[in-house]
């Protein structure tokens, strides 16, 4: 059992209030290391806010395990929830259940966003740790450049707040990618229409 999945066990043990099934949909590096062979020291596991994650959810669920709780200093990591409209990403990513760890929970099903939209994620921020994380996916084969490029444009469709210098770091990001990372030719992208 690794260390997150040990994390997500104790959340669970400890939510204590009876009701449905609640959805966890997990994203970033955490989302990554649940459903690869990959894997790095992280202080949270971010959960992105979802129609199931109300504000009485999230606001339970950062007291039982958000930072500096109990559970945090026990097992050094911590649980964030994520704004919807935050997150540089598609429309709708794609997400995948966690069979195996969802059926050892009482009271979450643990659903992890797909390597590529993680990975476009992190074209936004783009520290160390960002590049370290898409790298290391690049590396094990598990991002197509094709793929990643097109879901960076129904990013940037999608997101339509984003100001004109956002817009040229993350393409710089992407570019910084495909031309250190994947050995190929940068993607030339216009700016999207509403930026003009």
């Amino acid at each position: 059992m690794s260390a997150i999945e040990a994390f997500l066990r104790e959340v669970d043990a400890a939510w204590r209030q009876p009701g449905p099934r609640i959805p966890l949909r997990i994203i970033g590096s955490t989302a990554l290391m649940l459903q690869t062979a990959y894997y790095r020291g992280t202080k949270d596991s971010d959960v992105l806010e979802t129609d199931e994650v109300t504000d009485a959810v999230a606001e339970r669920l950062l007291l039982i395990a958000g930072q500096d709780t109990d559970i945090h200093k026990r097992r050094a990591m911590y649980l964030d929830i994520v704004r919807r409209g935050v997150p540089f990403r598609r429309q709708s990513p794609v997400y995948h259940r966690l069979e195996e760890l969802s059926a050892s929970l009482h009271h979450f099903d643990v659903e992890v966003m797909s390597v590529v939209d993680v990975v476009v994620g992190k074209l936004a921020r783009f520290n160390a740790n960002d590049q370290r994380d898409i790298d290391a996916m690049i590396g094990q084969g598990l991002v197509d450049h094709d793929q990643l490029v097109q879901v960076f444009l129904e990013a940037l469709d999608f997101k339509m707040d984003l100001a004109w210098d956002d817009f040229t770091s993350f393409l710089r990001n992407l570019n910084r990618v495909e031309r250190d990372m994947f050995g190929v030719g940068e993607s030339e992208i216009e700016e999207p229409e509403w930026l003009r």
